[in-house]
Order: structure tokens, then C-alpha cells, then sequence
């Protein structure tokens, strides 16, 4: 419930968390160099790591600073995405980041955010906070920019694009005539 209630508070505000948190009467464990791996068999699905970390056992909630999450495709980093502080629900798969998230593929596309949320059932990343999108290209670089994306987690689309606020997009590069 705690970790229901912490990450509709974090989904409700794109601005940095507090980091207060009250272990009730739980168990608390404290770590640091804290990092937890999915795979089946030999392949990694993904590897959470933080500097430090706050594991709340009554909850299965961890509570982190200097979170990496590295997103693998058949069994090779595709993409990692690095942030100053997260949470993560380990019975729920859900994860909240913030402060400073930067999320980068292995072809050179990033998405900078405030705060994102990461469904680990559904293999994606969303934020309806501002974010910005690079996309490199093969003339040039494409920057979005505007609230609210969701994309998988090799930062790839899901389907059409809906724009629900503000949304503005800037192309650099050259121009091919189409005639």
C-alpha cells in the first residue's frame, strides 16, 4: 500500500521527491553498491544498481540513490538509463526515477526527464512531465520536445504517437529534395 501510495505521489508531480520516508514498523535493511539482476537461464532481461540503497522488507520496496538501469537485448546492453534518486515496488515491477533522469540507446537516442516511470510487466517507460527526445538521424539530429511519452524500454515508439500538451519538434541537419 505504502509503495502503491508513494508512487501515485510521484506520478501526480514532476518535481524532485523529498527522500523522507517513514519505515513504520517494518524491517529496514541499508546498503550500499546495492544491485539486482533479472535473467532467465544466462539471459539478463535487466540489472537495477544504486549507489546506496534502503530496503523497506515489509513493503518490497527499495528505495535508492544513484540508480542505473541497464536494459538488455538478447543478453547485450541496449539501452541504460541513469537518475539522482528511485524507487521500486520489487513484488509490482513498478519503478519511479527522478532528478536528472537520462535514459540512452545504443543508437544514440536519449529522452531527458524530471521523473519516469518504468513498468517492468509492460516494458516501458512513461513521464507525463516535460521531456525532451533526441533522435539522432542519418543527416542530421531530431529534438522533441514536450509533457508526456512513453516508449519501450530501448527507447523505441509503441505504436502511433498521441501529443496530449505542448509539443514542439526541431530537425538539424540536411534536406533532401523530394521531387
Amino acid at each position: 500500500m505504502i509503495g502503491g501510495a508513494a508512487a501515485l505521489l510521484f506520478g501526480l508531480s514532476c518535481f524532485e521527491s523529498s527522500g523522507d520516508y517513514s519505515a513504520g514498523s517494518g524491517r529496514v535493511q541499508t546498503v550500499s553498491a546495492f544491485r539486482l539482476t533479472q535473467a532467465e537461464g544466462e539471459n539478463r532481461s535487466w540489472s537495477l544498481q544504486g549507489d546506496t540503497a534502503v530496503y523497506l522488507e515489509d513493503d518490497s520496496l527499495v528505495n535508492l540513490s544513484g540508480v542505473v538501469i541497464t536494459f538488455y537485448d538478447d543478453n547485450r546492453p541496449e539501452s541504460t538509463v541513469r537518475s539522482d534518486s528511485g524507487s521500486s515496488n520489487l513484488v509490482s515491477g513498478h519503478t519511479v526515477l527522478w532528478g536528472s533522469v537520462r535514459a540512452e540507446n545504443t543508437q544514440g537516442r536519449i529522452l531527458e526527464t524530471q521523473l519516469l516511470e518504468w513498468d517492468d510487466s509492460l516494458g516501458v517507460f512513461y513521464t507525463d512531465c516535460l521531456a525532451v527526445f533526441t533522435v539522432p538521424e542519418d543527416d542530421g539530429v531530431t529534438v522533441l520536445r514536450g509533457r508526456g511519452v512513453t516508449l519501450n524500454t530501448g527507447l523505441g515508439t509503441l505504436g502511433d504517437v498521441l501529443v496530449h500538451q505542448s509539443f514542439q519538434a526541431v530537425y538539424s541537419g540536411e534536406v533532401s529534395d523530394f521531387d
